[in-house]
């Protein structure tokens, strides 16, 4: 369950929240003209069981008001956002997220100015590049550490070489997210 859950909610603003511990920071359910900002969450991973087996025509013990089946409780993934919007327009001013996804949005539309991510669970930075079937030069990944080290966040490493020799891989955003979180998380280290 979401720490703040809202649901056909139009012209809204949410300030200052802080949830540790949950799936979500914010829940946003069939709503219109949503400002958040100032949002905050330490969510770790994955998201809790509801203790039985929910019927796909039952209402989702999410709170979310939508039938389990159509609800985003049903998908398989199950993993925590600190944003979680269904049918929803919103607008994010800052937000400071750890968890598994920093947006989730189904049918939504949403604008965010400032989103500081990381990744509940960030791949060893080791693994993830002996997984790779053609590794970056060192000298991009240490630069891109660096990067990370003075700036501490991985907004820095987008205009880092790594990042470019990614694109030109023609490597996905996902992928990209996961390494970036990675080294961010190897130059966590370093402090």
């Amino acid at each position: 369950m979401p720490g703040i859950v809202l649901s056909n909610c139009f012209e809204g603003r949410v300030t200052n929240v802080s949830v540790d511990g949950s799936d979500a920071v914010v829940g946003l359910y069939g709503c219109a003209d949503i400002f958040l900002d100032n949002i905050n969450g330490n969510l770790g991973k994955g998201r809790r069981k509801f203790g039985r087996k929910v019927g796909r025509n039952e209402v989702c013990p999410c709170g979310s008001g939508f039938k389990f089946k159509k609800c985003i409780c049903s998908r398989e993934d199950n993993m925590s956002a600190g944003i979680r919007a269904h049918g929803s327009t919103f607008t994010v001013g800052k937000a400071k997220i750890v968890a598994d996804v920093g947006v989730d949005m189904v049918n939504s539309t949403g604008h965010i100015d400032d989103l500081e991510f990381y990744a509940a669970t960030a791949p060893a930075l080791a693994e993830l590049l002996k997984g790779m079937t053609k590794r970056p030069p060192k000298e991009l990944v240490d630069e891109a550490i660096e990067l990370a080290k003075k700036d501490g966040n991985q907004k820095a490493l987008e205009s880092s070489g790594l990042r470019g020799w990614c694109k030109d891989q023609g490597l996905t955003a996902a992928f990209w997210m996961e390494l970036a979180a990675s080294i961010a998380g190897v130059a966590a280290s370093f402090k």
